[in-house]
């Protein structure tokens, strides 16, 4: 089973190297979270605004389903990962127009992985304390364990 901690290193380090694009499906939190993994999206009826998708049919439902499975080792449902992409979005466009400033981007990334670590502890693991801090200029590692 692929940990929290595994997870987490992969998503901050994509944060750090500022590798998260938000509205592309392979660089935003999920995409990261599924190895860059573009797939994914075509297993949800709906984009994050609620509009229905043009990718949208049961073959691209199940191979995206397919793909969720794959690159997170059986860890997640299409149920998690919905979960996150609408808690990652959501927070990023703050019920407005889509925001492309740190601040933004940092309250996202931080209410997401609070959801991840939920949906790892669901399933049994026991998740270590962290601080996620918003990245600082020389890219210093923001992982404290308490």
């Amino acid at each position: 089973m692929i940990t929290f901690r595994e997870q987490y290193d992969k998503l901050v380090g994509a944060y750090l190297k500022n590798q998260v694009i938000p509205t592309e499906s392979c660089a935003c939190f999920v995409g990261n979270l599924l190895n860059g993994t573009r797939k994914w999206r075509c297993a949800r009826e709906y984009n994050f605004m609620g509009n229905p998708s043009i990718l949208y049919s049961l073959d691209n439902e199940r191979a995206g389903i397919i793909e969720i499975s794959k690159e997170g080792k059986g860890m997640y449902t299409l149920e998690d990962i919905s979960v996150l992409e609408d808690t990652f979005m959501l927070t990023w466009c703050d019920k407005k127009m889509c925001n492309s400033n740190e601040d933004a981007l940092y309250t996202a990334f931080e209410k997401a992985l609070i959801k991840l670590k939920e949906i790892h502890e669901s399933k049994g693991e026991i998740v270590e304390n962290y601080i996620f801090q918003k990245r600082q200029s020389d890219n210093t590692t923001n992982l404290v364990v308490s």
